[in-house]
């Protein structure tokens, strides 16, 4: 280790990650004497959870763990060779995408691309990916054969249950920027349709039945969305006449759903989506002319 690291150096405690190729995934290691130990652990599987606890340098010092080979020998194995054990930075945190959202998730290495097609199974279960663009275009669809319902997004629209009435689930389109495509749309939702699912899986919120009826009441509403946003292209007032007409329009739809909230408060709930809906349309109108 004199090699690699000054006498001052040697003193110190380390704590870092390496691609373990016996493994074949990333492993948290420390340095004792020349060895590279792995010391991960189901307590502790990532650099984050050590870093967290009340006294990593206990936990560091003491934990547990199986040597990998010399700091000589790793330190100069090819970087990004899947087949050797080679160091990795020492940070375990990357954003990907999923169905919905982009969010950080740890051990980047271990994060599977899944195309349209891909199949990915959990405990011999088997989950079916599409790609569902229309609300954005990272938007993937889960499709789950044993119970028959879909994982969404955002690309089956929103139901929230305060706005819940008469009918059952009110939903709500997502219009909002930057990548809504009414075609794209209309496509991942047809898609979805042809499994004929017991049921949807929103990210906001939860579990809808009647897929069928929304899927109606949710392509109605966009198609009257995209029309309001055509008539307006071009008028000074675009913005602000947008926010009014999409306002009017899915305020009078809740109404008539039987939503049980008070006027006002209907309108002050709603109008978070009211603004980035209006948004949305308005980027789609801007880009279709680029």
């Amino acid at each position: 280790m004199s090699g690699i690291l000054s006498e001052l150096e040697q003193s110190g405690l380390f704590l870092g990650r390496v691609w373990n190729a016996t493994a074949e995934g990333p492993s948290v290691i420390t340095l004792r004497e020349d060895l590279v130990v792995d010391i991960s652990s189901r307590s502790a599987p990532m650099v984050r959870d050590i870093c967290e606890m009340d006294d990593p340098e206990s936990y560091v010092r003491s934990a547990p763990g199986q040597p990998l080979g010399t700091l000589t020998e790793i330190s100069s194995a090819a970087v990004g060779d899947a087949n050797v054990t080679h160091l990795l930075a020492p940070c375990d945190l990357h954003a990907i995408k999923a169905c919905g959202v982009t969010f950080a998730n740890s051990m980047v290495e271990r994060v599977i691309e899944a195309p349209d097609g891909f199949t990915l199974e959990v405990g011999g279960r088997p989950l079916h990916f599409i790609d569902s663009p229309g609300h954005a275009r990272h938007h993937v669809g889960i499709w789950d054969e044993a119970s028959r319902c879909w994982f969404t997004g955002d690309t089956f629209g929103l139901a929230y249950p305060e706005l819940a009435g008469d009918r059952g689930v009110f939903i709500i389109p997502t219009t909002t920027p930057v990548q809504f495509d009414p075609e794209a749309l209309e496509a991942s939702i047809g898609r979805m349709l042809e499994k004929q699912p017991r049921a949807m899986l929103l990210t906001h919120y939860s579990r809808v039945t009647d897929p069928e009826r929304l899927a109606g009441d949710l392509l109605e509403q966009v198609r009257a969305l995209v029309e309001m946003g055509r008539d307006a292209d071009g008028r000074p007032d675009r913005a602000a006449r947008l926010r009014t007409e999409v306002g009017e329009y899915l305020f009078d739809r809740a109404t008539e759903h039987g939503c049980p909230l008070a006027p006002d408060d209907l309108r002050d709930f709603l109008s978070h989506d009211v603004e980035l809906n209006a948004q949305g349309l308005e980027v789609w109108l801007d880009k279709a002319k680029e």
